[in-house]
Formats: structure tokens, C-alpha cells, sequence
């Protein structure tokens, strides 16, 4: 729930500054507007985005191909214990 506030966040924060962003599971309609190429950004887990055939056959789009500038994959949320 912590790390979907955070997406939640960044999306936000993202959209205010006029970039076009969302997360997968914001909405039904964000598959289709991803597939569309709507989104210059969008955030997803390595399992959504690899283990759910809809978004995996998103990635294999010409229009996804043409778009995709790449992937950042954020493990913090997985540290249980900071040290400091």
C-alpha cells in the first residue's frame, strides 16, 4: 500500500510538471492508453509489467518500440532495516 502511495506521488508530481505519466493500475483504461502510446511514463512492478500477458504484449508494440526510452527498477520499498 506504502509503495502505491509513492507511485501515486511520483505520477502526480510528473503530470503537474506536463509529463505524461500513470501507473498500472490506476485505471482501466491505462493498458489501452499505454498500448496507444498516451504516456511518456509509465510505473509498474517487474510482475505486472512481465508476468500479466496484456502488458507483457504491450511491450512488444511497434508503438511502445518507438516510444520507449527505458525501465528504472526501484527495490528500496524491499530494505527492511536502514542503517544510519
Amino acid at each position: 500500500m506504502v509503495l502505491v502511495m509513492i507511485v501515486e506521488d511520483l505520477v502526480k508530481t510528473l503530470q503537474s510538471m506536463g509529463v505524461t505519466s500513470a501507473y498500472t493500475e490506476q485505471d482501466p483504461d491505462t493498458r489501452d492508453k499505454t498500448a496507444d502510446g498516451k504516456y511518456s511514463t509509465v510505473y509498474g512492478s517487474p510482475g505486472t509489467f512481465m508476468g500479466k500477458n496484456h502488458w507483457r504484449a504491450i511491450l512488444q508494440t511497434h508503438t511502445f518500440g518507438e516510444l520507449f526510452v527505458g525501465i528504472a527498477k526501484d527495490t528500496a520499498h524491499t530494505v527492511t532495516h536502514w542503517q544510519g
